[in-house]
């Protein structure tokens, strides 16, 4: 055999190689986007109240930008608000406000620790009322997700519960995350949607909320409570 058919069939046989490799692989991804979501309005309820301290409130936001990158955030995509809450609630930044991961990601930076108690209840009761309504951009006809996330027991739980279930009659999504060893984990049940320990996820730090990031953003894709009818 001469060297030139030599060379001829290791050049195929190294395609054949190449081919291979590259089939094994999968598909090429942009980003690490979750693509299971292309229309979503969704919330992030945090807790700021004093017994998680600074730090790990600033592990809290990191944990919020790594998620938020995760998603395909743009105008007619996925939009995020945020809302943290201690004694009162109050909104980082509504829905409409921020339509890509590089905005969001300063506006994450930006917020800032407020401390106090842990009035769950009343948090979500102003999330239904206001963070989505059409003020803040909440739209129809796309899934309407909210991800409580709290490191101890609600001021009321009784409230707590009532104010999650008024959230589901208008057709929002809750799942709850629980940090630590100080949550009530009948409390985190009673927020999440049924069943409510599929919908519910713990970590016993900051640290490992990252852990738990896509495990998240797959239990949101599978939200079906869709706002269908016009605002009025």
């Amino acid at each position: 055999m001469s060297s030139v058919s030599l060379q001829i069939i290791l050049s195929l046989y190294l395609q054949d190689v190449n081919l291979i490799f590259t089939l094994s692989e999968g598909p090429a991804t942009s980003g690490q986007k979750q693509t299971c979501l292309q229309r979503a309005d969704i919330v992030f309820l945090v807790d700021g109240s004093g017994s998680i301290g600074p730090t790990n409130f600033d592990k809290l936001k990191t944990f919020l930008k790594g998620i938020t990158n995760q998603l395909d955030v743009g105008a007619d995509k996925v939009h995020v608000g945020v809302e943290q809450f201690s004694n009162y609630p109050s909104i980082e930044f509504p829905l409409n406000m921020h339509t890509t991961n590089a905005e969001l990601g300063t506006a994450i930076d930006n917020i800032n620790y407020m401390s106090g108690g842990t009035n769950t209840g009343s948090a979500i009761n102003y999330m239904s009322q206001q963070m989505f309504s059409q003020t803040s951009g909440a739209r129809s006809n796309v899934p309407r997700i909210a991800v409580v996330i709290t490191d101890g027991k609600s001021s009321s739980s009784s409230a707590t519960a009532t104010a999650a279930d008024q959230a589901r009659l208008n057709h929002i999504s809750m799942i709850a995350v629980g940090v630590g060893n100080g949550v009530d984990i009948n409390e985190l049940h009673s927020i999440a949607d049924d069943p409510d320990s599929s919908n519910t996820f713990t970590v016993n730090s900051y640290d490992q909320l990252n852990s738990i990031a896509t495990q998240i953003i797959q239990k949101a894709c599978q939200g079906k409570q869709v706002f269908a009818s016009p605002f009025m």
